[in-house]
């Protein structure tokens, strides 16, 4: 990424690109963002997250946002999702939401 970009504008890119390549949905929308002193970065996004998938379609589609966040934002060490500005117990009954996800390497292709 750019220097001089701000988290916005590069979050915005990022979720462009995961777009691009089907990672995500295309009317996933990112809302807002902010990282914690903690090193959580909070990412509010539209209910199109918890949309109903696969599960291994829902699994590699909240770890390519968390890998890609935690790639790009240095300080950030996990990711939190609010969904339209609430947090979320789960994602389809599979993955548990209200704690922040971090990188998970085993999902990083070849």
């Amino acid at each position: 990424m750019q220097k001089g970009v701000s988290d916005k504008a590069k979050a915005q890119i990022i979720f462009r690109l995961l777009k691009e390549a089907q990672c995500i949905p295309d009317r996933l929308r990112l809302y807002e963002l902010a990282l914690g002193d903690d090193g959580v970065l909070y990412l509010n996004v539209s209910g199109d997250l918890i949309g109903p998938r696969a599960i291994a379609r829902e699994i590699n589609t909240t770890y390519a946002v968390v890998n890609s966040f935690i790639e790009s934002f240095h300080d950030a060490k996990a990711v939190q999702f609010l969904v339209d500005g609430e947090a979320v117990y789960t994602r389809n009954g599979l993955l548990f939401l209200l704690e922040p996800l971090r990188f998970n390497k085993e999902l990083l292709e070849d």
